[in-house]
């Protein structure tokens, strides 16, 4: 059974499935949803799947599952070639490992997740607070003298790639 270390603000129906995805995602699962029954539905069900592949990702970033994480990463690597330039540029999930372990990037638990935007049907903007290490909602802190304020929420954008959902950033970096 897999452990949960995070605390979602969603309906407990799809927490149950994200916690089980988070186990075991296979591929098949990440494919879009062909339903026609109604285009409000079709609507939902794309957001509910992108919310969570979404968590799916950050959730297996946390866990050190860096295979299942790059398996839903959908962007370029290039930053983090450049910044493990020892490590394979193909070895996405070594680079994953690397980014979380070494390079600063905050791979944190998962607070909650909220749709910001929903762009089209295969194209979403969420908000994502993280939990740090000590349980409390991780706030990043700007370096001073820098105009913006604190944050807790980060926006996180998820597509439609080649048929399959996929996230487009990059955790948080903290140098």
């Amino acid at each position: 059974m897999c452990s949960s270390k995070f605390v979602v603000k969603i309906p407990i129906v799809v927490l149950s499935f994200a916690m089980l995805w988070a186990c075991n995602a296979p591929a098949s699962l990440n494919k879009r949803s062909t339903a026609t029954d109604s285009t409000s539905s079709i609507a939902t069900s794309d957001v509910e799947q992108a919310h969570e592949v979404l968590e799916t990702c950050l959730t297996a970033l946390d866990e050190g599952r860096y295979v299942g994480a790059a398996a839903l990463y959908g962007a370029t690597y290039a930053t983090l070639q450049e910044m493990n330039p020892s490590v394979d540029r193909e070895d996405y999930s070594a680079l994953f490992a690397n980014a979380c372990e070494f390079n600063g990037y905050q791979c944190l638990a998962v607070h909650s997740v909220t749709l910001e935007e929903a762009i089209s049907s295969t194209d979403h903007v969420f908000l994502v607070e993280f939990t740090d290490n000590n349980g409390k909602v991780f706030r990043f802190t700007l370096p001073p003298g820098s105009p913006d304020e604190p944050r807790t929420h980060f926006p996180l954008t998820f597509m439609q790639k080649d048929e399959v959902l996929r996230v487009l950033e990059l955790p948080q970096y903290v140098s």
